[in-house]
């Protein structure tokens, strides 16, 4: 069985520089489908995962933040493939370090080529109105059998356990719980920046669900655009965490997808937007 790296190592980087930091793990490569095979990463030209580049760029912005502000929101493009075998570094840029927030800018390159651009706010929780959404009924994680194949943390480093949507209003609906799976510690920043590698894996798969795309005679390939996450409260990483998503749109070739992401308990932990490409793979065309 190929050894993966814990999730903590994965996310790990380290200072090169002023401001600069270099991941101290190999990466990890991209896959078009969470649900797949090994060989499903064949054509990817190894790529970097693109919740690895969201993990580690938080992580890096992190690093130069005051212990006691944690994130909380991030926005972030993915400009071109990073190519996993080769080094790939961070670059921050203090934007602002207020009373009681700090903002920073994060660039991955590889050489002079920007890949890959995050902007992360950081801020302290302060006492303050409170109410949330919780989620559905459904199935728990004990409840469900662990997902098989990529998605079983064969290569992602996470378990996930895909759920029933159920009967709703939304066109393309799904529903999976998902955790690390190794312990992550007591570090709030790592279990943040765990999360926003998580809230990656699975999804824009939201937007293969409606009928019309199911029906298609002809593969479909995903490739994300943007993506962009509220942190609302702390949580685990190691916890299983449901996403419980949707994907409204699809127009002109990209397809937009919304998760709300909830701890054991049912709060609400995270709220997650992601942008990305939904067409006929180029070789399928005519």
């Amino acid at each position: 069985m190929t050894h993966v790296e814990p999730l903590a190592v994965s996310l790990a980087v380290e200072p090169i520089g002023t401001d600069v930091f270099r991941p101290t793990a190999p990466s990890r490569l991209a896959t078009a489908d969470a649900r797949g095979s090994e060989s499903s990463r064949a054509g990817d030209r190894r790529r970097v995962f693109g919740g690895q580049l969201l993990g580690q760029g938080l992580r890096a912005a992190c690093a130069t933040v005051d212990e006691g502000r944690l994130p909380r929101s991030l926005h972030a493009y993915f400009i071109a493939a990073a190519d996993a075998g080769k080094p790939l570094d961070y670059h921050v840029e203090r934007v602002r370090d207020g009373r009681g927030v700090s903002h920073r800018r994060v660039k991955a390159v590889q050489g002079a080529r920007e890949l890959f651009s995050l902007e992360a706010s950081f801020d302290a929780a302060s006492p303050g109105f409170a109410y949330e959404d919780r989620p559905s009924p459904g199935a728990g994680p004990d409840e469900l059998p662990t997902a098989s194949g990529e998605a079983a943390q064969l290569w992602s480093g996470v378990q996930v356990k895909f759920a029933e949507a159920g009967a709703g209003a939304h066109t393309a609906h799904r529903r999976f719980w998902m955790r690390a799976a190794q312990p992550l510690g007591s570090d709030p920043v790592l279990h943040a920046c765990a999360l926003a590698y998580m809230s990656d894996l699975s999804l824009l798969r939201a937007a293969l669900e409606p009928d019309v795309v199911q029906q298609a005679d002809r593969p479909v390939r995903l490739a994300s655009l943007d993506h962009a996450i509220w942190f609302h409260q702390a949580s685990r990483a190691d916890a299983w965490v449901l996403c419980d998503s949707i994907s409204p749109v699809a127009h002109g070739g990209r397809a937009l997808a919304l998760g709300h992401l909830f701890d054991p308990a049912g709060r609400l932990a995270l709220t997650v937007a992601q942008q990305g490409t939904l067409r006929l793979r180029p070789e399928a065309l005519h």
